[in-house]
């Protein structure tokens, strides 16, 4: 076997066993974050804020009409039908203020999504549960605005509130 060959072959060798070993120590990080009772509830507000991100969004994109509500880039069971959910993105009890409850929502899991990848941010925990407390609150407003005054059954709607009730949930008992 030539020098050059020899020396290439080393090197590849360690270069490989240095990815082994790095991807072994995010993997025992990892492990680790999801041993504490924090670590848990980082990740799961992590998955939820991922969730409620690509809800809102979708609803926002539809709102201000960038996409269709049927595109393709939906899953089929969570596209707006034209009698549920995109009767409730154009309705007067889906704002606050004036502002559609879809962009606030994107502002919303932004925040959790923040809070949850920098595991130091307690300073920020206050202002979490805050505004967890006060979608909860509105919450209850928009489920009795879509079963009552707009008697429509959005599934997007509801996963989006329960998404913040669990969002809460862990925020609280943290």
């Amino acid at each position: 076997m030539k020098k050059g060959k020899s020396n290439q072959i080393h090197r590849s060798l360690i270069i490989g066993f240095a990815v082994v070993v790095f991807e072994s120590s995010r993997c025992v990080a990892i492990f680790g974050l999801l041993a504490s009772e924090s670590g848990r509830m980082h990740v799961g507000l992590l998955l939820l804020s991922i969730l409620g991100l690509y809800i809102s969004s979708y609803f926002t994109l539809v709102y201000y009409g960038f996409i269709r509500a049927e595109t393709k880039y939906i899953p089929a069971f969570c596209r707006m039908a034209e009698g549920s959910c995109m009767l409730v993105i154009h309705h007067p009890d889906a704002r606050i203020f004036g502002v559609s409850n879809a962009p606030l929502g994107v502002v919303y899991y932004a925040f959790v999504f923040l809070f949850a990848v920098d595991v130091g941010a307690d300073v920020l925990l206050a202002g979490l549960r805050l505004s967890s407390l006060v979608t909860v609150i509105l919450a209850v407003y928009l489920i009795h605005s879509l079963f009552i005054k707009i008697r429509v059954r959005c599934i997007l709607c509801l996963t989006s509130h329960g998404i913040n009730m669990l969002i809460a949930i862990l925020v609280f008992n943290h």
